[in-house]
């Protein structure tokens, strides 16, 4: 089903103390833009990686005692992935969802594998690369979610 573009401003990035933002994408998708958003949340600038329920709670925990919010990415294997992750990412429960999605790659796959998890986690906002190397950097609009460029965005 597609989705209405939206350009709604994408949501404040959360620094309580233990806040829980989790970055899902493909890959090195998801740390490469968990880093950018863990400097953005003053989370000391450090990104994890949480792969379960231990992790998350690890995480929250150090943010806690840090006093600073908590970051971390989930990389999915594939684009087909996320019903054989449901259980490991629903455990996260986090307090904030992003998808990291590189606008070059093909806006039908994007979607396929963003609804995916956007039906476990509620997603927040896209943390986007990839405008320079596409001439459709705009198309990751059509995904219906607030979009934060994490490289240059693309010119209107």
């Amino acid at each position: 089903m597609p989705l209405a573009a939206t350009f709604a401003p994408p949501p404040a990035r959360l620094r309580g103390k233990g806040d829980l933002t989790l970055v899902v994408g493909l890959g090195g998708d998801a740390l490469a833009a968990a880093r950018v958003i863990a400097v953005s949340a003053d989370a000391g600038g450090e990104a994890l990686v949480i792969a379960d329920r231990r992790d998350a709670l690890a995480a929250r925990a150090d943010g806690v005692r840090g006093e600073h919010p908590a970051v971390g990415a989930f990389s999915l294997p594939g684009v087909d992935a996320v019903p054989g992750l449901v259980t490991e990412l629903a455990g996260i429960a986090p307090d904030q969802v992003w998808v990291a999605v590189d606008a070059s790659r093909k806006t039908q796959d994007t979607a396929h594998w963003v609804q995916a998890v956007d039906a476990v986690l509620a997603v927040d906002g896209i943390a986007a690369t990839g405008a320079a190397l596409t001439a459709s950097p705009d198309e990751v609009r059509g995904l219906g979610l607030p979009v934060l460029w994490l490289d240059a965005p693309p010119e209107r």
